[in-house]
């Protein structure tokens, strides 16, 4: 289950404001390198976002500043023998701060510097193995923004990222990250959506800081009718983890779907997807998916 909102605000020709916030709910999955090994039910995630991202155009600069906070909560584990195992000691509040300042060389090209700061809050300042895990997040990225009309359009960014645990016996995470989107429209109706995104994920494995994930996904999207819009869509993930989580895992995702446009406000979406992962020396997992929902618009 997801609920999304974004709510954008021009205040002036110059200055637009986003405030976002969400809502997730799924179960973990047994091939998740935290999940708990012979669980006959994973643990259910729920997840809670909100946020606030500032714009403004100072004639050839333009500043953004945004902030946006994540809460997570984890239910219980069944195992195979029918009892419960508590996670809720993997509840945590993230914070982070975000700040980047581009230059406008054309209306169509914008390079562009970006840092942020975050902070984790674990509910429990030590995990059951005694490690605190609460840990600070820096970043930064240099990228370019890019705008030639309806037909192309983008943002694409290349850095590095540091996660330092509160526990000096967890190592620190570094990782370079590339980041970014593109739309690119071929004809009218017919769209194509790439993207890219690298992510620090936490452990829970006693002595392990975490690992890395890349992940690359794909939308093309076709107009059949003036309210009928198809999509299919592709994704591959590769978590880097390290060797005392196992070997490297490799995701691949592929998926269908439809959205009814009921009128201009409201439009109806179903989706199917299939997910398959595959890691050396395990058997391969497969996940199918499927969901309907809703998107409102105003």
């Amino acid at each position: 289950l997801r609920i999304n909102g974004d709510l954008r605000l021009d205040l002036s020709d110059d200055t637009i404001v986003n405030i976002t916030g969400g809502y997730a709910f799924e179960r973990e999955s047994s091939n998740e390198p935290n999940a708990v090994d012979g669980a006959s039910a994973q643990s259910g995630v729920q997840t809670l976002t909100g946020g606030a991202r500032v714009t403004r155009d100072f004639g050839l600069i333009r500043g953004t500043l945004g902030t946006e906070i994540e809460r997570r909560t984890y239910g219980s584990a069944t195992l195979s023998n029918g009892s419960k195992l508590d996670l809720s000691y993997r509840n945590y509040t993230e914070a982070t701060v975000t700040g980047r300042i581009g230059y406008e060389l054309s209306p169509a090209l914008i390079p562009y510097l970006e840092a942020s700061v975050g902070r984790s809050f674990y509910d429990d300042k030590t995990d059951p193995l005694g490690y605190e895990r609460s840990a600070t997040t820096l970043g930064g990225r240099a990228g370019v923004e890019v705008d030639l009309g309806e037909k192309l359009r983008g943002d694409l960014g290349v850095g590095y990222e540091q996660a330092s645990f509160d526990d000096n016996d967890l190592d620190a995470i570094r990782a370079l990250t590339v980041d970014g989107s593109v739309f690119w429209s071929p004809q009218r109706g017919t769209d194509l959506r790439l993207g890219l995104q690298t992510q620090i994920e936490p452990s829970t494995a006693g002595g392990q800081s975490g690992y890395v994930s890349y992940a690359a996904n794909a939308e093309l999207t076709h107009e059949l009718r003036d309210n009928l819009v198809a999509r299919l869509s592709a994704a591959y993930t590769w978590r880097n983890l390290p060797a005392a989580l196992g070997p490297d895992q490799n995701i691949y995702l592929v998926g269908t779907g439809l959205t009814w446009n009921i009128n201009r406000w409201l439009a109806m979406t179903g989706d199917v997807s299939y997910e398959l992962t595959r890691q050396a020396n395990a058997s391969d997992t497969g996940v199918t998916r499927a969901g309907i929902g809703l998107v409102l618009r105003r």
